[in-house]
């Protein structure tokens, strides 16, 4: 859903179906009572990928700069934009290891406010412990990963954060 192109959801995925599909079986939509968390996570992704808010239109445009790949870190970043400006630049930031990180430096192309728009490790989508908050965060710092303000977000384990201004 963070991705160019146009995003592609199988059907049933949205509660983890969990056999092959096939047209002449009806998909068991009980499951989607157990699995509300996925549910409620892939609604939100579509909310911010079609800019429901106003804040993500850089979710619908086709440039795409992947600014950081961390391999000792194991974290990935990347820029969406349309047009480009607040409102527009979106910044996706996926921890893809077992341990959190704090205070993780990040580019950003403005400075000033950015704000959490997703956090897969929330509570309501399924993670049981949500010790660790993501908060929203503010671009002072230095320059970045080839761009001229940074700022600083924390990471849950095996989890990608959205950010906007």
């Amino acid at each position: 859903m963070t991705c160019p192109g146009i995003p592609m959801l199988f059907q049933g995925q949205e509660f983890l179906q969990d056999r092959w599909f096939v047209d002449s079986v009806p998909l068991d939509w009980s499951r989607k009572e157990n699995f509300e968390h996925v549910l409620n996570a892939y609604r939100d992704l579509i909310y911010l990928r079609n800019n429901a808010h106003g804040n993500t239109k850089g979710l619908r445009g086709h440039q795409l700069h992947i600014f950081q790949v961390n391999h000792e870190k194991k974290v990935l970043a990347f820029r969406r934009w349309w047009d480009g400006g607040k409102g527009d630049d979106t910044l996706v930031v996926i921890n893809l290891s077992n341990e959190p990180m704090h205070d993780y430096r990040i580019g950003t192309p403005e400075g000033g406010n950015w704000y959490v728009r997703f956090n897969s490790g929330w509570k309501g989508y399924g993670n049981e412990r949500e010790a660790q908050p993501v908060l929203d965060t503010m671009a002072d710092g230095p320059a970045q990963d080839g761009y001229n303000q940074s700022c600083l977000v924390s990471l849950k384990p095996y989890s990608a954060i959205i950010l906007s201004q």
